[in-house]
């Protein structure tokens, strides 16, 4: 679990959260180990502002494979 607080307009949110999972990625994953080793990781970001701008609270991503098939972890 990763809590993000972040206060200014400017930043590239997305951006930073994506950092910050591929940095908790990297040290999760020791050497010689397999990609479905890693723990289930969750990334917390709270902000001062709207950043979709649609008058909501919360909002919720998530990272998904679009397209046809299955694919097996």
């Amino acid at each position: 679990m990763n809590l993000e607080i972040q206060r200014k307009e400017t930043i590239d949110h997305a951006g930073r959260s994506r950092f910050c999972a591929a940095m908790i990625d990297s040290q999760c994953l020791e050497k010689g180990k397999e990609y479905y080793d890693m723990p289930e990781v969750y990334i917390i970001c709270i902000s001062g502002t709207d950043l979709r701008k649609a008058g909501k609270t919360l909002y919720q991503v998530e990272k998904l494979f679009k397209g046809g098939g299955a694919v097996a972890f």
